[in-house]
């Protein structure tokens, strides 16, 4: 006997199910009975019921806000809401670097800050004012403006390094009367005066390494080189190698002597070369057994100081003795930073990295931050100050009674500045632009 056909089910709380089970309402008999001839009011014809409503949209159209622009003259706190004669009264207690800040706000602060009377009374306290009288707004503001950078140092003096200006400058090194610099193509380049100029030019090419050059040193009368290619070089006068030191298993970072022995960082380790006086054979051996982007000698203690690209900062004694190891950390996050640089200056040990310069004390169990906004890759100590390398210029340190404290900063490469040096009584700070500057006017110690 054949099945019977089963209706199908209806889901539960379907539309159908819905208008089955509701119930009828009740008559009303209270209500007025209207009569066929009667004219029924008009009512609003029914919205018809879409059963996708209580389905949201998918894509819904969002209307966003308009921004409205900033009137700083309905801002009765901006400082645009003043009027002229109190902005000027209040900029004449400003210093000269903070008048030309101000100058760049908007371009009404901008004229007022150009008035004659904020300049005139600044370019006469100069150490040496200008001879005109009748000098017009722009031309105090201008001289003014160009004394202010020039404080410390005269204009800069960029000698061409190279053609490629893609090329970055790495190291900088003095050697008998005469400025090295190594840089990325893999060049060891000699500069010296044109006689009876200030004017720098290149007399001469070494050429033998295979990476860019990132260190320079002297060593036992011999100029010598570390690269990207794993090795040091050891260089005559003239330019010739007369020496190749392998060892080392990955690239050559750093490079200084101490105690008449040559001592090289590197990616895997930080070696010390010595000559046999037998053989004349240079050989090597392993001092510290982990990665060294930086080398210094510490002469106030009599150590060698040297960084990693992990933070660690480590201090070695003549014979190779580890006395003490510290972490430079991030101020906040406390997470390892790499160490860039190493500087000794008195009885002090600063570092850099990618986020400050360290201070660090023999005795003292930690670090302090001195400088704590961008990269630094280069430190250098002349003259009783400190001088650090930025990504645009150099910053220079002193020693007050309060402690180190920034003195000056200077503007003047187009990218950041990997190595600093003094030669001849001048500055020369070295590049990644590809271009090395030098800064003539002499610094006082004492200052």
């Amino acid at each position: 006997m054949p099945k019977r056909k089963q209706p199908p089910r209806r889901a539960k709380g379907s539309v159908e199910e819905d208008i089955d089970e509701a119930p009828l309402p009740d008559a009303v008999s209270d209500g007025p009975v209207l009569d066929h001839d009667s004219v029924a009011p008009a009512l609003p014809s029914p919205r018809p019921v879409s059963l996708r409503a209580s389905v949201p949209d998918s894509n819904p159209q969002v209307t966003t806000p308009t921004r409205r622009r900033y009137d700083p003259s309905a801002d009765s706190s901006s400082l645009e809401f003043l009027p002229d004669e109190l902005i000027l009264y209040m900029a004449q207690f400003l210093e000269t670097k903070d008048l030309f800040i101000l100058s760049q706000v908007s371009q009404r602060l901008r004229e007022l800050v150009a008035d004659d009377v904020l300049w005139k009374p600044r370019c006469r306290q100069l150490a040496s004012p200008p001879d005109v009288e009748t000098y017009s707004a722009r031309t105090w503001r201008n001289f003014c403006f160009k004394a202010l950078f020039q404080t410390y140092y005269d204009v800069p003096h960029q000698a061409s390094v190279m053609k490629d200006r893609t090329r970055g400058v790495n190291c900088l090194q003095v050697w008998r009367g005469c400025l090295y610099s190594g840089s990325e193509d893999k060049k060891v380049r000699k500069w010296q005066f044109k006689e009876g100029t200030t004017e720098l030019h290149c007399v001469g090419k070494f050429v033998g390494h295979k990476g860019g050059v990132n260190t320079l040193e002297v060593w036992e009368d011999y100029l010598v080189s570390g690269a990207f290619d794993s090795s040091l070089r050891l260089w005559t006068e003239d330019g010739e190698c007369v020496h190749k030191l392998t060892g080392h298993g990955f690239s050559v970072y750093a490079a200084k002597v101490w105690n008449g022995l040559l001592y090289s960082g590197g990616g895997d380790s930080m070696r010390c070369w010595y000559r046999d006086p037998a053989t004349s054979v240079i050989s090597n051996t392993v001092v510290y057994p982990h990665t060294t982007s930086c080398i210094d000698v510490w002469q106030f203690y009599g150590l060698l100081v040297c960084g990693s690209f992990d933070g660690r900062v480590t201090f070695f004694n003549s014979k190779h003795e580890i006395i003490r190891m510290h972490q430079q950390l991030h101020l906040y996050t406390h997470r390892p930073v790499g160490v860039t640089s190493i500087r000794c200056w008195g009885s002090r040990c600063c570092s850099s990295g990618s986020w400050g310069v360290w201070e660090w004390q023999l005795g003292a169990p930690g670090a302090c931050l001195i400088f704590k906004l961008d990269f630094t890759d280069s430190l250098y100590v002349w003259q009783g100050r400190m001088y650090s390398g930025y990504d645009a210029g150099f910053r220079v340190w002193g020693r007050t009674s309060t402690g180190t404290q920034m003195i000056d900063q200077v503007r003047g490469h187009q990218a950041v500045v990997k190595r600093i040096t003094a030669f001849e009584g001048s500055l020369f700070t070295g590049s990644r632009d590809g271009s090395i500057r030098r800064w003539t006017k002499e610094l006082d110690a004492n200052a």
